[in-house]
């Protein structure tokens, strides 16, 4: 299977040559996925967030318990080995989550997903919430500047993105939630992708790259033309696996449902699009779903 690379960089400037459109188009409906080239001004942020994420998991587990996900209404923070689950699999990883601030002063908004990040003290890792901050923003730009279309044809800015740091060992298969997500990997590789014979195809680390996956959301806007990225991390057992998705998603108010696009002749939806649902809400009950047995668990202990 050819692994496509798009040049990001000719996008943002505005390039809609045939090449490009040809080669996008490919990765979107052939492959369901895509590296991206020409990002140069985030490859030093890069490498800082990659580095940071091997400092704070150095950390003593009392420093990192300290900022559990567990403390965060909106699910920001920690999360220690065993703690998340995929596709009814408890994953073999740890991580830390990070998202958008909300306004300074004001009240965490639990079905919005919309609050505040913990960090680790200082210094500990010194720099670590400021670079966190400046990726954030840069990747920001590189799916879909300052906003995603909410539908409505507004430009909202206030974008549902989030970066986690992942410490990775293994995680099932599964499809992402948002629009496109941005994994930056380390040397160790292990991501794969599910193609459409229903075979796994290795997507090894490719140097100045970022690999691109596709979203549910993508899927239910072009009802099935573009099919969200079935993958999953292989288990490394000889080293550990560093790894900083980037989850390019809708604003929290943005009602999900399919868009009123031409669709190409002939083409048919191979499943009935869901009923149209707020992505905020959507978001915050797969958290909870996924954290549920952690809850239960620390309420049967106390």
């Amino acid at each position: 299977m050819k692994l496509p690379e798009i040049d990001i960089g000719l996008l943002m400037k505005g390039d809609l040559s045939a090449d490009v459109i040809k080669d996008l188009t490919y990765a979107l409906k052939e492959v369901g996925f895509f590296y991206v080239t020409g990002y140069d001004s985030t490859k030093g942020l890069a490498t800082k967030l990659l580095e940071f994420g091997e400092k704070f998991f150095d950390l003593p587990d009392d420093v990192k318990n300290a900022i559990s996900i567990k403390k965060s209404k909106v699910y920001r923070g920690y999360v220690p080995k065993g703690t998340d689950v995929t596709s009814n699999q408890v994953d073999v990883k740890e991580g830390i989550y990070f998202g958008y601030e909300a306004e300074q002063g004001k009240e965490e908004q639990e079905l919005l997903m919309r609050g505040y990040n913990q960090y680790p003290p200082n210094e500990c890792v010194p720099g670590l919430s400021d670079t966190v901050i400046q990726y954030m923003a840069q990747m920001t730009s590189f799916g879909g500047g300052d906003g995603v279309d909410d539908g409505d044809g507004n430009d909202n800015d206030d974008v549902m993105a989030t970066t986690m740091v992942k410490m990775m060992m293994g995680i099932g298969p599964h499809t992402d939630y948002g629009v496109f997500t941005f994994v930056l990997q380390d040397d160790v590789g292990g991501l794969q992708i599910e193609a459409k014979d229903g075979t796994w195809v290795d997507i090894p680390p490719s140097p100045g790259t970022l690999a691109v996956l596709i979203g549910d959301v993508v899927e239910i806007w072009t009802q099935g033309l573009y099919k969200a990225t079935r993958h999953r991390v292989k288990n490394s057992q000889n080293k550990t696996r560093y790894s900083a998705p980037f989850f390019h998603q809708p604003s929290a108010e943005t009602i999900i449902a399919p868009l009123d696009i031409k669709l190409p002749s002939g083409f048919e939806s191979p499943t009935s699009p869901p009923s149209p649902f707020q992505f905020g809400n959507y978001v915050h009950e797969k958290f909870k779903s996924s954290y549920a047995h952690t809850e239960q668990s620390d309420t049967k202990a106390e």
